[in-house]
């Protein structure tokens, strides 16, 4: 075989070559004809010329292995657009990671329908009137989208409210059930 190899390697790397136009596929095409022709050593018929039928198969060869390449080859870096959602920015420092870690543990400690407005404002940057006419929400989760106090735990612990009062949203939230049985009361009569 490396009798064969010195014979016809430099037919079987030009021919390669013209088709692929890249010196590292040229070799590569090369190496697999070799290796096809040594598979199929069996099949050559010895009463015919070697070099047609390698340049045949080498061309076969720079073929598929261009298909193959042109399916997986992808753009340099450089060229993607930097909002492309393939790249990812790594934060620029280690407070930086863990303020991301802090925000995730509080958004997931979160009821499921409030981490789902949550993520459609922030993630979906979606707003307040466009969350509310989304047709999967309850009631209950538009009203929470609206309540001031509705983004306060990823901000940490809310301060207590001063002795004896309570805080906006928590008064709208306690007077709500009174306005309820109120209409309720008045339906009756």
């Amino acid at each position: 075989m490396r009798a064969v190899y010195r014979a016809y390697g430099r037919l079987v790397y030009a021919v390669a070559f013209k088709v692929l136009a890249d010196p590292s596929l040229s070799e590569e095409a090369t190496q697999q004809t070799f290796v096809k022709a040594w598979r199929a050593a069996r099949s050559f018929d010895p009463s015919r010329e070697l070099a047609p039928w390698l340049a045949t198969t080498a061309r076969r060869v720079a073929i598929d292995l261009h298909r193959r390449e042109t399916l997986r080859r992808a753009d340099p870096l450089d060229q993607v657009a930097p909002d492309h959602s393939a790249l990812v920015t790594m934060p620029a420092c280690p407070d930086t990671l863990f303020d991301i870690w802090e925000v995730r543990r509080a958004v997931f400690a979160l009821p499921a329908d409030e981490q789902q407005i949550v993520r459609l404002q922030h993630l979906e940057g979606l707003t307040h009137s466009q969350i509310a006419t989304r047709p999967r929400l309850t009631a209950g989760d538009r009203e929470i989208t609206v309540l001031p106090g509705a983004q306060t735990p990823l901000r940490g612990s809310r301060p207590p409210a001063p002795h004896g009062e309570m805080s906006q949203s928590a008064n709208r939230t306690a007077t709500r059930p009174r306005r309820e049985q109120a209409r309720a009361t008045r339906r009756l009569k």
